[in-house]
């Protein structure tokens, strides 16, 4: 989840306070493509909602409604008005969560991007936003070539800063290329830069503030949804498995140690009562093995290997369970991010992948499916 430098103790209070009554404000901001400010926009806002979407190349989306009868934002022609719409503008969303009082107050940047699309429909404008990785989805210009033995962590952030991008947030990591990588113009950067850092097992993706993150895959919980008073699920859970993305087996091979010939490993099965439990699935007696094999020579202690096997047989439950519900939203989760669902009927654990934040109060959130939202017609002949 993105941080907001919090407390473990103010970090539950903010939990607690998106279970109980609260207020929201959404702020929304045009900015350039370096993140400089240009104008407010919220005054004239309608409604809208933040998609995230992992299996996209661009994970986070934003569609938007405002009102503006008097073309005070000035998005249908070229005028230098600060408000102008632009192909090198951006538009920024900070969603605040109030107590009761207004004595408290959380403020979480869940989306930053360029504008890719706007229409008018006489005093109404709409506008679609594509998180940051739409900028580096262009094909190469200029040809290069990253040579074996080269950091994961330079090589993405290398290719991303020549698409002008220089906001990151990298764990260090010494996971280096197995061999040459040579990129012809016909390659994408993002593309290339994200099988890059998977392979490394890195989760590269752009955050709700803009920035370039590149981190090791979480696998601790980082948020639980419950039911009932101050809990957050507001519909029954839809919980499925998907086979296709189902390991129950992780070999590690890392480095050779200086002076010996066998490198350092390490295997790790599903334990006895899981579902994936090998002899659980398999038939006749026979264990059923759905293996993924890590190689990876940064990796120079069996201790390491061990906790990396761990760590990816962990991910694979996660990333072979699917829920779908409604819920509270819960704006500062990321994708890949695990929660788990604990009801009366169901505790599982499982994996942001679909997720939409309504930008509007008294709208729900979707968890595991996409809902698209339309503005209240009604109210804007109102307006």
């Amino acid at each position: 989840m993105i941080s907001l430098g919090l407390s473990t103790a103010n970090q539950k209070k903010f939990h607690a306070l998106l279970g109980q009554n609260h207020h929201i404000a959404i702020s929304l901001s045009l900015i350039t493509l370096n993140h400089g400010f240009v104008s407010s926009l919220s005054t004239m806002f309608l409604g809208g909602q933040v998609t995230i979407d992992d299996s996209q190349d661009v994970s986070r989306s934003a569609s938007l409604t405002f009102l503006d009868p008097q073309h005070k934002m000035d998005l249908d022609s070229n005028s230098p008005a600060d408000g102008a719409y632009f192909i090198d503008r951006m538009i920024r969303i900070v969603y605040t969560v109030y107590s009761v009082d207004r004595s408290v107050w959380y403020s979480i940047p869940i989306f930053c991007g360029p504008i890719t699309k706007m229409d008018r429909d006489w005093v109404v404008v709409n506008i679609e936003c594509m998180g940051k990785e739409i900028l580096a989805l262009d094909q190469i210009w200029s040809p290069r070539t990253y040579k074996k033995g080269a950091k994961r962590t330079d090589v993405v952030k290398s290719m991303l800063q020549a698409t002008g991008e220089t906001k990151f947030s990298i764990t260090k990591s010494n996971s280096k290329l197995t061999k040459n990588l040579a990129l012809s113009s016909d390659h994408k950067p993002w593309t290339v830069a994200r099988s890059i850092a998977r392979t490394g097992g890195r989760q590269l993706f752009y955050d709700g503030r803009g920035v370039a993150v590149m981190r090791p895959y979480p696998t601790s919980t980082l948020f639980t949804f419950t039911e009932g008073a101050g809990g957050m699920i507001l519909t029954k859970p839809q919980i499925g498995y998907d086979a296709s993305m189902m390991i129950n087996a992780v070999q590690v091979k890392g480095a050779t140690p200086k002076g010996k010939k066998v490198p350092i490993s390490y295997r790790a099965t599903a334990a006895p009562g899981t579902p994936v439990y090998p002899y659980t699935i398999g038939r006749g007696g026979k264990p059923r093995f759905i293996p993924v094999y890590i190689d990876d020579d940064s990796i120079d202690t069996k201790a390491e290997a061990k906790e990396v096997a761990l760590d990816r047989l962990k991910l694979g439950m996660y990333e072979s369970t699917t829920a779908a519900f409604d819920s509270l939203p819960v704006p500062h989760l990321e994708p890949r991010d695990p929660y788990k669902i604990s009801t009366a009927e169901v505790s599982v654990s499982a994996i942001v992948q679909q997720m939409t934040i309504p930008l509007q109060a008294n709208e729900t959130a979707a968890f595991g499916y996409l809902k698209s939202r339309k503005p209240n017609r009604t109210n804007i002949r109102r307006k």
